[in-house]
């Protein structure tokens, strides 16, 4: 694998940065599941729209984002990260984020 792409470790996903995003138990168990490389989750964090809510942040790999040569299969690709850089999940979504997960124009909680 490419080293621009990103590469699988035991744990992890290593970015051509050298920053190691470890997994949680969840997220290694729904991403064999839904069939997403680990290849693909890296090129998400690396290019993806970040959006940040509820203390995580959403990498979202949209088509507009995606440097030209990204495998079409990989375009929808969503990882979920916690605060402390671990990935809690992973999905696919084609036809765009949730409406709860698309940017505001105002804090989610301006009374806190």
């Amino acid at each position: 694998m490419d080293d621009a792409m990103g590469s699988e470790t035991e744990h992890g996903v290593s970015l051509a940065a050298g920053r190691l995003f470890s997994w949680s138990t969840h997220a290694d168990r729904q991403v064999a599941r839904r069939g997403i490389a680990a290849a693909a989750i890296a090129h998400c964090l690396r290019w993806g729209l970040v959006i940040h809510q509820n203390g995580a942040s959403v990498h979202y790999l949209a088509t507009r984002r995606a440097p030209e040569g990204t495998p079409e299969r990989w375009l929808g690709v969503a990882v979920v990260l916690s605060r402390d850089g671990r990935v809690i999940t992973a999905f696919k979504r084609r036809d765009g984020l949730p409406r709860r997960l698309r940017r505001r124009s105002h804090p989610a909680f301006p009374y806190v």
